[in-house]
């Protein structure tokens, strides 16, 4: 499996479009699941505060 992966990691490029397009879809899925939670907000809030 790690060939794989290391096969496909072997000709990534990474541009700035590319990063800031998978950059929104992580924001986007925290907006959804940690942002519109209350409950979730203040789990990170105390697991911050306590570290």
């Amino acid at each position: 499996m790690i060939e794989f992966e290391a096969d496909r990691m072997h000709g990534l490029i990474l541009t700035d479009d590319v990063i800031a397009s998978e950059h929104d879809v992580v924001l986007e899925g925290r907006r959804q699941r940690i942002d519109g939670n209350p409950q979730a907000l203040l789990g990170k809030k105390s697991i911050a505060a306590l570290y």
